[in-house]
């Protein structure tokens, strides 16, 4: 079964919009997307995401901006727990599906989202929380709930569980290059499929001068056309995993992970 389900941002900015930063918001949203997709394995038993894709559709930069994506997957369910699945996924086909059907995916996309900026808000605040944006992610949360059937309490375990340590410090700074051409022009609202987020709600997303003044650890940094050695995985530390030495960067072995699979 292959689903391609639209979804679409739209950046309330006045002035155009740098070829940059409109870049580093597709990739950050690509990396949410692509966060989205593993999620339906969780929430609806006997679907499996075999393959996943992002592919854009349209960009308009007059005002106001906006990003229009297709999330494709390949999956498959098992029959005998079909009755487990609900007709949102179990009536998608190949085709592209009626905008009532990308609910699911902006309510993950805005989760995963707010998620990630709540994190980097707390690196910047010394460990203390936004409200506002807590209060978002708890409606958001609650949202899922209702659509899914999965408890308000197991959706954050999953959160907690997919998200620990280094992978949320990754959906942390792709959630901020998503939301940075609305950074850029004095926190401009942002609509995200039907939802809207004020002005007040993107102040709230910490800017790179107050990462920067925090001495916040560096998130991550891209390398392009860089030569990787796998070492493979050493028996005595298997819980290690696979290693790489990438040299232009350093000598150092450097545990490896390849996110996500496709």
């Amino acid at each position: 079964m292959e689903i391609s389900i639209p979804h679409q941002v739209i950046f309330e900015t006045e002035e155009p919009v740098p070829v940059s930063e409109i870049i580093a918001s597709l990739l950050g949203a690509e990396q949410i997307l692509r966060d989205v997709g593993p999620l339906f394995e969780e929430y609806y038993l006997g679907f499996k995401i075999d393959s996943l894709r992002v592919s854009v559709r349209l960009i308009s930069q007059e005002s106001p901006l906006k990003e229009f994506f297709y999330l494709g997957l390949v999956a498959t369910y098992q029959k005998d727990l079909v009755k487990d699945v609900p007709a949102i996924i179990y009536n998608l086909t190949g085709n592209v599906v009626p905008a009532e059907y990308t609910t699911l995916v902006t309510i993950m996309f805005c989760l995963l989202a707010f998620y990630g900026v709540e994190y980097i808000y707390s690196q910047v605040n010394g460990k203390a929380f936004s409200k506002r944006l807590r209060a978002h992610t708890d409606e958001l949360t609650k949202e899922l709930s209702r659509e899914t059937g999965v408890s308000e309490e197991k959706i954050k375990s999953i959160l907690e569980s997919k998200f620990g340590k280094g992978r949320i410090r990754v959906l942390g700074h792709a959630a901020l290059s998503f939301f940075a051409p609305s950074k850029r022009e004095s926190n401009a609202p942002v609509v995200i499929g039907n939802k809207r987020f004020d002005s007040e709600t993107i102040a709230e997303i910490p800017s790179e001068a107050q990462i920067e003044e925090a001495n916040v650890p560096e998130i991550m940094r891209p390398f392009e056309s860089v030569q990787i050695e796998l070492h493979a995985q050493d028996m005595d530390h298997a819980k290690q995993g696979w290693a790489a030495v990438v040299p232009t960067v350093t000598s150092k072995r450097l545990r490896m992970e390849i996110y996500p699979p496709n």
